[in-house]
């Protein structure tokens, strides 16, 4: 991904978000002004899609811990 400015990833994590058994990637960045969360879904073979995100919103930070948990163990063994 590209974006404008000079401010770069802010924290990054990564986990099978959707369930498919591939990795997928979440990070937060600032784009003029804007800070958002970003998740990118992996296909399995080096590509990623950006998934909907609604009702996230990132409070004012320079620096964001990621970490990810399966809080409901829907995905549990």
């Amino acid at each position: 991904m590209r974006w404008s400015g000079h401010v770069g990833v802010h924290g990054l994590a990564s986990a099978d978000f959707d369930g498919d058994g591939n990795l997928d990637l979440i990070f937060t960045k600032e784009e003029l002004g804007k800070r958002e969360v970003i998740v990118l879904l992996g296909d399995g073979k080096g590509n990623f899609k950006r998934a909907r995100l609604e009702g996230i919103k990132l409070e004012e930070n320079n620096l964001y811990d990621v970490k990810v948990a399966d809080v409901n163990a829907d995905a549990a063994n």
